[in-house]
């Protein structure tokens, strides 16, 4: 994945930013969907990469043990014209492959990963300024 700078600028107490994302199940899913959960763990993820599969069993116990209390969400935002194995088709092999439970969704534009890595970085900003 390419660094990216993003454009948004968020503050403590921001809401973190809504996304309608087609997953693997070929329907459109937003974070609203999600509200119903007492957080959600976003794992920026993709096909190719050996530390995602070195991981796919974590991903599965970490949904087995809080899949029912955190929204756990999968978003691919590689672009698949340089990385094939990363298609939507690849993704949809993959799901079945390692028995994903939790959402796998495409930002195939890369936008929802440059907000949400701004929304990441500025939450860890915080805790780690507070907890000092």
């Amino acid at each position: 994945m390419v660094l990216l700078e993003s454009q948004i600028k968020l503050k403590t107490g921001d809401i973190a930013p809504d996304f309608q994302l087609l997953g693997v199940d070929d329907k459109k899913h937003t974070l609203n969907e999600y509200s119903g959960y007492q957080g959600f763990l976003v794992i920026f993820m993709c096909n190719h990469c050996p530390y995602v599969k070195a991981k796919a069993e974590d991903f599965n116990e970490l949904y087995e043990k809080f899949g029912d209390k955190i929204a756990i969400i999968g978003i691919n935002s590689n672009d698949s014209k340089d990385y094939p194995e990363d298609s939507f088709a690849n993704m949809k092999k993959i799901v079945k492959e390692k028995e994903f439970k939790f959402d796998y969704l495409v930002d195939d534009t890369q936008e929802i990963a440059k907000n949400m890595v701004q929304y990441a970085l500025q939450i860890l900003s915080y805790s780690i300024t507070r907890n000092s």
